[in-house]
């Protein structure tokens, strides 16, 4: 299990990387960038022999100007990458990956819905739901349902789900029976975790 350094590694990327997310295949690493001036994600192709990266032609790509894209998260599929934004507003973006080349176009109808603050996102094993954590009031786990084909986001009823103070990570079991949330702004050491079933 002991690591050994690439023989390119640190690779160059933009500011304050944040966040990565691998495509269901390895074949593409993204970057989610904590700076409103960058304001977009890194791509990278991944050698699969030897592990190193490759900046993605075009690559950073745009989320929206003044945006800090710190959550990223491919789908199953590998076909769609979601980013959350650290600020309040319509900051659900979703991006198409092309298959050849990894690089990002983002759809038709994106950003999707308003979050305050979508510091980390989760895409449910099916691919049929995509969960932000929402860092401040009303707190919670704001929840899609995802178009498949398309990979357009539209708001669950009942979302958010209320959670505890300041969420700041969201994630799910292999199953998709469940999605939990970290709540780092709850500090008594008797309420950290929001665990939710899914349906």
């Amino acid at each position: 299990g002991a690591l050994t350094t690439l023989t390119s590694s640190p690779f160059a990327t933009s500011a304050n990387p944040y966040s990565l997310a691998f495509d269901p295949q390895g074949r593409f690493l993204f970057v989610g960038h904590e700076s409103a001036a960058v304001a977009a994600v890194s791509a990278y192709t991944v050698n699969a022999a030897s592990g190193e990266l490759t900046q993605v032609a075009g690559s950073p790509f745009t989320v929206a100007a003044g945006s800090t894209p710190v959550a990223v998260h491919v789908d199953p599929t590998g076909n769609f990458l979601y980013v959350g934004s650290s600020q309040s507003g319509a900051n659900a973006h979703t991006f198409a990956i092309n298959q050849g080349s990894g690089a990002l176009t983002q759809i038709a109808g994106s950003p999707f819905g308003t979050i305050n603050d979508a510091i980390s996102v989760f895409a449910h094993p099916s691919g049929k739901f995509v969960y932000y954590a929402q860092y401040f009031a009303p707190t919670g786990a704001v929840g899609f349902s995802r178009n498949s084909v398309s990979g357009a986001l539209s708001l669950m009823s009942g979302s958010p789900f209320a959670a505890g103070l300041a969420p700041g990570f969201i994630t799910g079991d292999v199953y998709g029976r469940f999605v939990y949330v970290a709540n780092s702004g709850d500090i008594s050491g008797t309420a950290g975790i929001s665990g939710f079933s899914v349906n």
